[in-house]
């Protein structure tokens, strides 16, 4: 067999040792509060500059990092919310990243949930009409609150150092600066923040969903802002509601558990005759930053009506409320169970 011009070889050598990678991380998981270290295992590391490491969770750098040689990085995890994270490492000019490879857990119940019900896109809809989405959060006192809402794009040797504007974590300065409104909109079924248990009492907030081709008529609707601890995993009512021709009801369920599946009864609402009824299975999360969700429209007109929500098994914890549209005037109201 030929040999190699040296040249290639020793060119073919230096690359596989520039080539950086993570095999493992021990501990894979740790407290939300930070402060863990960890040993972060797998090769190629630049033991040429030691003060050339860094390591990031999720784009937020370690507290302290340390190279042990070209196999071996201690790191101290960051406070973070209760989810699994990319942990990213550059040494030098080499870069490398294990998905999803730290942990972090809730065990002291450090954190609340909070639902953004309606979190869309702009849509379009009928007669020209343009429906956004506005939110505004504003920390009313004490210190900073870091709100959790999406996890980061994915770091580079690029961002990894300065995260891009808008990116996680987002901090709330007490008392600073107007309220602050800069979210990614993905659609429904919503978004769930991440928040320090009993934040959310100083949070000041405000969720509306705007026809802007209309914006001299309506300010818009404003969505109810939920947290975690007005779930319910026994019955929810949502009374009062128009059942005619004149309107269009959307119900949307929320679950912060997955296979859950509720019972929808739709009753009269003056007399006990049930006009409907049936069970409906919610499509799981599709990561911890999304709720389960389901969403049913076209019921049996009743002129006025209820809807009985209620889980159909133990311990299922869920949230609902019921848009109506007027056909006439495209205006929006929302019946929530408060």
């Amino acid at each position: 067999m030929a040999r190699l011009p040296l040249f290639l070889s020793l060119f073919i050598a230096a690359s596989a040792l520039a080539q950086t990678t993570i095999t493992s991380i021990t501990p894979s998981s740790g407290p939300v509060s930070g402060g863990t270290t960890v040993t972060i295992h797998g090769s190629g590391f630049d033991t040429t500059c030691t003060q050339c490491t860094a390591v990031w969770f999720a784009g937020v750098p370690a507290t302290s990092t340390a190279l042990i040689d070209a196999n071996t990085i201690q790191a101290v995890t960051p406070p973070f919310a209760p989810v699994t994270v990319d942990v990213s490492v550059i040494s030098g000019t080499r870069f490398a990243t294990l998905s999803n490879g730290f942990t972090y857990v809730d065990a002291n119940g450090d954190f609340e949930r909070i639902l953004l019900p309606i979190f869309t896109p702009p849509l379009t809809g009928s007669f020209g009409s343009q429906f956004f989405t506005f939110l505004s959060i504003w920390n009313t006192a004490g210190a900073d609150i870091p709100v959790y809402a999406f996890p980061l794009p994915p770091c580079t040797l690029a961002t990894c150092p300065s995260p891009p504007p808008g990116s996680l974590p987002i901090f709330l300065k007490a008392r600073a600066g107007a309220p602050w409104s800069a979210f990614q909109f993905d659609g429904d079924p919503g978004r769930l923040l991440y928040v320090p248990k009993g934040a959310f009492d100083r949070l000041a907030a405000s969720l509306r969903v705007t026809d802007m081709s209309r914006s001299t008529l309506s300010f818009g609707t404003r969505i109810p802002i939920v947290p975690e601890r007005e779930f319910r995993s026994d019955f929810l009512a949502l009374i009062d509601i128009p059942m005619t021709a004149n309107f269009r009801n959307t119900l949307r369920i929320y679950s912060l558990d997955n296979q859950t599946s509720v019972h929808v009864r739709v009753i009269n609402y003056d007399s006990t005759i049930v006009e409907s009824e049936t069970d409906v299975n919610l499509k799981d999360a599709l990561d911890m930053f999304h709720p389960g969700y389901a969403q049913l429209s076209d019921f049996v007109p009743a002129g006025r009506g209820r809807i009985e929500i209620e889980p159909r098994a133990p311990g299922k914890r869920i949230w609902a409320f019921i848009s109506v549209t007027n056909h006439d005037t495209t205006q929006d109201t929302v019946v929530a169970p408060h």
